[in-house]
């Protein structure tokens, strides 16, 4: 069965469309009546049974739903979500996506799939930036799916937000006896969440819908948020005369400072068109993820997708020096400059052993070394490396020797605090630009709180971001300020209200939190990645937890194991808890990163079976 609910109030009316695909197996009888007791003067269902591809389109284009539900089977093939609408046909998410992006625009916010094998349907509809899904994992019995429909139903339309709607039912279908009948079912269910858009409640959707969020929490501004990326113009016209005119830059700056965004918000929309532009952090597999990178455009143009084989071989010679990063470099087919950005580059030091670091220098600037050379290595593309690096791990940079006599022959871009007028039109533009007020004195007060720490901006976009959150009828208010703690204790307290709300599970938080973070060696904590195993099955669920929360991010990596880690830096430095527990763990925490790294080192020695 799958249940896929999109949310979007443009009216006081609650307007549902509900279609009932393909009930082979399944009993759809009973989603029609948990749907049905929905229906009141304020609630409008209209239902469209066993329904043709242009029937759903139709109805996306030329009516506005606050909700619509998709009832049927689905499937996960390949990585994409499939629904099947009808006896003899089925959809992907991608052949319905012009209607669901109209859906999207006028404020569709909350997928529901309470399906087999939804996690393809899942991502496909994050792709489209759909805020809110909610999933089935793996397969789950029709009884327990009709079951987890009808109460989550009861819970979210009474009033309980969204993610206690989801824990509330998960609770009460194991006080009903279902997870003795279907072991794991009743946590099946998986909130997957857009974390800078907060989940509507029941209430919310019969109002007129806020425009959305144009604050980025802890989160950098990616290239899609360009339009609300203020402050930093002249930082990008610098950044951008250097990258046109050297072959290295490299953009310094406090964690906090804004670098990633700098780089991802204001530089790369200005080149887009005329460069081609290659990007990857180096978490603790450099080689590999400079790889996956580089593999979309050097394989095979006959074959449709990367073969991780062929990336794993790709990573495996550049490691060993069989391939040069210039020569791959100057194969690849492009008819614009080339611009490759090594983001969080101290992720490099933090993460990896000596051995790989300095093997992965060399390559890096060899094409450096390669370009200022251009006679030598002839059809070789205009090419700049570009690095973001936090200021505390400069030394390191210096300690080896090519970089020093790189550095010495490169400009560079120091971020350092905000002046005030730029904070201004961090804090004002967007807001103005979404059609939102600021009260009176606001931003003054904001300012003055704020100080000039050069760090501080994650501290201002998450206050910002709260205060969005807060915010009624178009204004946001003193009094809203005052709510979230202000600039200083809006992440601390955010973070402490979760902390007592799972009073069950704070001795397993604790456990996450500081396993998510690495004790520095001469330089600040930092954050760190630990997958699903390294946290423990036990503790996964908590994970998801928080990442619901927009504490943490989930994702994957190579193996496809499941990662989690901190959303930002800044709960070291401004969660007074989190800092309490890694100054009690620290010489427990250094002892487990030192057999870490001999772990690294020895690996290093096997390096060929790594990959």
């Amino acid at each position: 069965m799958l249940v896929l609910i999109l949310l979007g109030a443009q009216y006081h009316q609650l307007r549902i469309l509900v279609i009932l695909g393909n009930s082979e197996g399944i009993n759809l009888d009973k989603d029609r009546e948990a749907l049905e007791k929905l229906i009141s003067p304020e609630v409008y269902i209209e239902f469209l049974d066993e329904p043709k591809r242009t029937e759903i389109s139709d109805s996306l284009w030329q009516q506005n739903w606050d909700m619509l539900f998709f009832s049927g089977h689905s499937s996960s093939e390949g990585g994409q979500g499939r629904i099947f609408i009808n006896r003899t046909d089925s959809l992907t998410i991608d052949e319905l996506k012009y209607g669901l992006r109209k859906a999207i625009r006028h404020g569709l916010q909350l997928a529901v799939f309470n399906s087999c094998d939804g996690l393809g349907l899942a991502e496909d509809l994050a792709d489209l930036n759909l805020p809110q899904v909610i999933f089935m994992r793996e397969p789950i019995i029709d009884q327990v799916a009709q079951s987890f429909l009808k109460i989550f139903l009861e819970r979210f339309s009474q009033g309980e937000s969204l993610y206690l709607s989801v824990r509330h039912t998960r609770e009460q279908l194991i006080e009903n006896d279902y997870d003795e009948k279907f072991p794991g079912s009743c946590w099946l269910p998986v909130i997957f969440q857009n974390p800078t858009v907060v989940p509507p409640d029941w209430k919310k959707l019969k109002g007129f819908p806020k425009p959305s969020n144009p604050y980025r929490a802890l989160f950098s501004f990616r290239e899609e948020d360009s339009e609300y990326f203020f402050g930093r113009e002249n930082f990008v016209t610098k950044l951008q005369n250097i990258v046109e005119k050297q072959n290295f830059a490299m953009v310094l700056g406090a964690s906090g400072s804004g670098k990633s965004s700098l780089v991802n918000a204001g530089l790369v929309p200005k080149l887009r068109e005329q460069w081609t532009i290659v990007q990857f952090r180096p978490w603790d597999n450099p080689f590999y993820q400079l790889a996956s990178a580089l593999a979309p455009f050097i394989y095979p143009k006959e074959l449709k997708t990367v073969d991780k084989k062929f990336v794993e071989e790709l990573a495996k010679n550049l490691y060993e020096g069989k391939k040069d990063l210039f020569e791959i470099i100057k194969s690849i087919d492009v008819n614009s400059n080339l611009l490759l950005i090594v983001d969080q580059f101290e992720e490099l030091y933090t993460s990896n052993s000596t051995e790989v670091q300095n093997r992965f220098i060399g390559q890096l600037l060899q094409v450096v070394n390669a370009d200022s050379q251009s006679n030598t290595y002839e059809n070789l593309p205009q090419f700049t490396l570009l690095i973001t690096l936090r200021v505390d791990f400069y030394g390191k940079v210096l300690a080896n020797a090519l970089f020093n006599e790189i550095l010495n022959d490169y400009s560079e871009i120091k971020l350092g605090p905000m002046a005030e007028t730029d904070l201004k039109d961090a804090i004002e533009k967007p807001a103005k630009k979404q059609g939102v007020e600021i009260e009176t004195g606001l931003t003054d007060r904001i300012l003055q709180d704020l100080g000039a720490a050069p760090g501080n901006l994650s501290l201002l976009e998450f206050a910002l971001d709260k205060l969005w959150d807060s915010m009624s009828d178009g204004v946001i208010g003193h009094k809203d300020y005052e709510a979230i703690g202000g600039v200083e204790k809006a992440i601390g307290q955010y973070a402490d209200d979760f902390y007592n709300v799972e009073s069950r599970e704070q001795t397993n938080l604790r456990r996450i939190m500081v396993q998510l973070v690495r004790p520095g060696e001469g330089t600040d904590d930092v954050r760190q990645v630990a997958t699903r195993s390294q946290v423990g099955e036990d503790n996964w669920r908590l994970a998801v937890r928080l990442a619901g929360e927009r504490l943490v991010v989930i994702g994957q990596n190579e193996d496809k194991q499941d990662t989690v880690e901190l959303v930002h830096e800044a709960l070291i430095r401004h969660w007074p808890l989190l800092r309490k527990w890694m100054n009690e763990d620290r010489d427990i925490l250094r002892k487990k990163h030192k057999i870490e790294t001999a772990a690294r080192e020895w690996k290093v020695c096997r390096y060929t079976k790594v990959f």
